[in-house]
């Protein structure tokens, strides 16, 4: 019984990009666990992201919840609640949209997670916004 639990529970996501934009490149997925919390990693299907077709599995560190303060400011600095978290808007090119297009200030609404890689060349939720946490696939627990 217990592989069989395993394999249904528990999967793994490795990430072989040359260029990644989270320190970790595998993580166990645990796809019972549905529940965002921010600080940890999760995997989640994409959605209006431009980039990704609608259900490609992304994945991210969810760095802001529910009444969180989330900014992007004219030095290109993400601000969660006045704390900077990272800086830069570099794939506003790759888009070809002007950067003033994803700066401004929301609050994240309930069952929203605001998600960021850990480089400034990320394409995450500064791109295109929150994510719905009926978008999660499972937490990822770091291996290496």
């Amino acid at each position: 019984m217990g592989s069989k639990v395993l394999g249904t529970r528990y999967g793994i996501y490795a990430d072989g990009r040359l260029y990644k934009c989270m320190p970790y490149t595998l993580f166990i997925l645990d796809k019972w666990d549905h529940k965002g919390e921010v600080g940890n990693y999760f995997a989640f299907h994409a959605k209006d992201t431009t980039l990704f077709k609608d259900g490609a599995t992304l994945a991210k560190q969810f760095v802001a919840g529910f009444n969180d303060s989330v900014e992007i400011n004219q030095n290109e600095a993400i601000l969660i609640n006045n704390k900077e978290v990272r800086r830069g808007l570099n794939l506003a090119d790759i888009m070809k949209r002007e950067r003033q297009d994803f700066m401004g200030k929301a609050v994240i609404e309930k069952d929203e997670f605001y998600a960021l890689g850990s480089t400034s060349d990320s394409f995450d939720s500064r791109y295109w916004g929150t994510v719905d946490e009926n978008q999660i696939i499972g937490k990822l627990y770091p291996v290496f």
